[in-house]
């Protein structure tokens, strides 16, 4: 038997076997290492950064061919119970020819009931077609006298002799093909006037039984005008049995395989077998529990490379069957729950274990690097609120307060999350409003004031829409509120920098100059008294000097460089360095 080569890179040397159905071996299926050129595989996760489907945008196609000429050129050292038998006949490689001459035979008798089997590995979703040519001679009277039933027929081909009867491909082919051929049976209708010679496509799940039904199990059978008359030249009378479009349900494998099932002799002549499937995008699939164990039912195909890259979006580390996640700071084991080691930063969370993971509240947490939850849904929820309100609220800066510089990451992605939404929603709106408000005009002539009704509620749902893509747009360009990895302001430390190394930056100061020729009064807002003054202090020069009773009823910290001024209680940063410098007035709310 031959190895089925599967061109995909690997990072073993050599060939690797793999193993199907409950640990059964089958030796005939292997890795060919092999330099491909690049491609890309993307992975679609949820709002916690699990991994849920891996799919490429260039699935393979494998053919499978078999002209039974046994000179190497085909897939023949793949199939089990592969016999041939030389006569230009029944050859249809080169039909008007000579140079080839072979073809399989089966008349149903005991040894030639299956034929040409082999045993493909699929994922769910993959699609197999499959044809091979046929012709038969005649049906006699004679019976076959085969002692072994199908189903022995085709365990034995399936595994090679060696399957072992409680496994459970090979019950599901017992229970099905046990008492005899499937074809002729209820939902499986035969032609009587030709012999009972089909191409059969079967779909067998991994790890569990199956019954077989119109959507598992396809076949064709040979043409009753299909014949080549005894004594008669060479016809072209071939009959092209096919199977397409069958769709493997899930992840397992399809048995494809020749028969002769007639219950007299028929010999029946099968020649240029060829199989293709055309596999699904879709790679891997996984699903979790809430700490981070799979679900039974995922799967990877076999043909792809490994991605260990799960829970979280972590590494999965199965070096000596540990099946730990790598966060960075430690190690995390989502059998229990818990990370290995202790929390480098306990002291921040000195109310809970050192050991737990994600606050305890894995739907909405999640340990960024091991060392402290962080937050997507508060960063979602805020930026919609923002967002739904035309951005005149401080929602997310407030919301910011309740964020750990562990989550700052996280709670920025979940603002992304929650702006790309409000246009998403925004665009639904305007399209569902605008929709409503016409069909209330046209009506309104003969229903009279519901149509109104109707008009004024889509002509309000289209401007809520466009509220909120103009101000999610707004939002997700500018990056408002995103924190930086400390925690702080992202926003803010921009203006701060550019305040000090960019003084003509029309995007942080007023278009307008002071008298000296330099910009005017500037106002960052910040979101709590204590942001305003670290900015002031990094800002500029000495310690940062507060103010009360702004215009617009806030407090405020200086910062500026240059000739001093000499406002009232400034100490050096008066209302009057706007004059002769920069200046760049720190607001915070008047509450804090």
């Amino acid at each position: 038997m031959g190895c089925l080569k599967l061109p995909y890179e690997t990072e073993a040397q050599g060939i690797k076997n793999h193993a199907f159905l409950a640990g059964e071996i089958l030796g005939n299926f292997c890795v060919e290492p092999k330099k491909c050129a690049r491609d890309y595989e993307y992975r679609i996760a949820d709002h916690l950064g699990n991994t849920r489907v891996m799919f490429t945008t260039k699935p393979k196609t494998h053919v499978f061919t078999v002209n039974y000429e046994g000179l190497g050129n085909d897939d023949q050292a793949l199939f089990e119970d592969v016999t041939t038998i030389s006569n230009d006949i029944f050859d249809h490689t080169d039909a008007a020819g000579t140079t080839y001459t072979h073809a399989q035979m089966l008349n149903g008798t005991e040894g030639s009931k299956v034929g040409s089997v082999i045993a493909i590995p699929v994922g769910m979703g993959d699609t197999l077609n499959a044809k091979v040519y046929a012709k038969y001679v005649e049906v006699t009277s004679n019976p076959t006298n085969a002692a072994n039933t199908l189903a022995s027929a085709l365990i034995g081909a399936f595994t090679g002799g060696t399957g072992m009867t409680n496994e459970l491909g090979n019950q599901s082919i017992n229970n099905n093909f046990g008492s005899g051929s499937l074809i002729g049976t209820t939902g499986f209708p035969v032609d009587g006037s030709a012999p009972m010679a089909f191409l059969n496509v079967m779909f067998l799940p991994e790890d569990e039984l199956i019954t077989l039904d119109n959507t598992s199990f396809a076949y064709d059978q040979i043409s009753g005008t299909a014949t080549q008359p005894i004594g008669q030249p060479k016809n072209t009378n071939y009959d092209e049995l096919s199977v397409t479009d069958f769709i493997a349900p899930s992840q397992g494998y399809v048995l494809v395989y020749l028969s002769n099932e007639s219950s007299t002799i028929a010999e029946v002549y099968f020649d240029d077998l060829e199989i293709e499937v055309n596999e699904h995008p879709v790679i891997q699939k996984a699903d979790y529990y809430a700490y981070g164990m799979q679900h039974a039912g995922g799967y990877k195909r076999i043909t792809a490379k490994e991605n260990r890259f799960l829970y979280n979006g972590k590494e999965l580390q199965t070096d000596l069957d540990l099946n730990h996640y790598a966060y960075g700071a430690r190690f995390y084991d989502p059998a229990i729950s818990r990370f290995t080691t202790l929390d480098p930063k306990a002291e921040i969370y000195n109310n809970w274990s050192s050991y737990l993971y994600a606050a305890n509240n894995p739907i909405r947490y999640e340990d960024t690097n091991g060392e402290g939850p962080g937050d997507k849904v508060l960063g979602f929820a805020a930026a919609l609120l923002d967002n739904a309100t035309g951005g005149l609220t401080n929602v997310r800066s407030l919301a910011a307060e309740y964020v750990s510089s562990d989550g700052a990451a996280d709670f920025n992605l979940g603002q992304d999350f929650g702006d790309v939404s409000s246009i998403v929603v925004g665009l639904s709106l305007i399209e569902g409003g605008t929709g409503a408000g016409t069909v209330g005009v046209v009506a309104a002539p003969e229903t009279g004031g519901a149509s109104l009704v109707v008009s004024a509620v889509g002509v309000a749902a289209a401007a809520e829409g466009a509220v909120l893509v103009g101000t999610g747009a707004g939002n997700f360009a500018s990056q408002k509120g995103r924190l930086n990895a400390n925690g702080k302001s992202a926003s803010d430390k921009k203006l701060i920098n550019d305040a000090k190394n960019n003084p003509s930056n029309s995007k942080v100061h007023d278009t307008n100059n002071g008298p000296s020729g330099k910009r005017k009064v500037h106002t960052v807002k910040h979101s709590s008294r204590k942001t305003a003054k670290d900015a002031a202090r990094q800002g500029g020069k000495g310690t940062p000097v507060k103010h009360t009773k702004d215009a617009k009823g806030g407090n405020h910290y200086h910062h500026g460089s240059g000739k001093q001024g000499k406002g009232k209680g400034t100490k050096g940063y008066g209302s009057n360095a706007g004059k002769v410098s920069d200046n760049v007035h720190h607001e915070y709310p008047k509450k804090n």
